[in-house]
């Protein structure tokens, strides 16, 4: 969001150009409309699903927070939601997940053929992890798309 409203600003010149609350307005009620799922969610009404992320704003990266849409497009993470909640199922609460089992993901992963990304080798007298060239890069991704 912080990058749109930005460069939105920087096109046209002007500051005043696409303000926080609209790039929120944006990022949640219009990529509804954009997707065609305008009238199911995007906004908090009856009869919509309920998504809601709950947002810790305690940081010293989100004070002073005169703003709370400034400072939810322009200030916080990612690693300050803590808890979601997706048509009305808690999906995570204080940043843990409750509908998968992280553990048993990263070992099935691992299980799979995954290389470890370092290698131990002895320097000095010394153990030092370094990179390994032909280690590959390994993410796990748990997304939830609901159509």
């Amino acid at each position: 969001m912080a990058l749109t409203a930005l460069i939105q600003k920087s096109t046209t010149r002007d500051p005043r150009w696409l303000t926080s609350r609209q790039a929120l307005h944006h990022a949640t009620l219009q990529s509804a409309r954009a997707v065609g799922l305008g009238e199911t969610i995007g906004s908090l009404a009856p009869g919509r699903r309920a998504d809601i992320i709950l947002v810790d704003l305690a940081g010293p990266h989100t004070q002073p927070v005169h703003d709370v849409a400034a400072t939810l497009v322009h200030s916080a993470h990612s690693s300050d939601v803590r808890t979601t909640i997706v048509d009305g199922r808690v999906l995570m609460r204080d940043r843990e997940l409750l509908t998968i089992d992280v553990a048993a993901v990263v070992v099935a992963e691992m299980g799979s053929g995954c290389r470890p990304s370092s290698t131990e080798a002895t320097v000095g007298g010394s153990r030092t992890t370094t990179p390994s060239e032909s280690a590959p890069v390994t993410q796990v991704i748990v997304s939830a798309v609901r159509v």
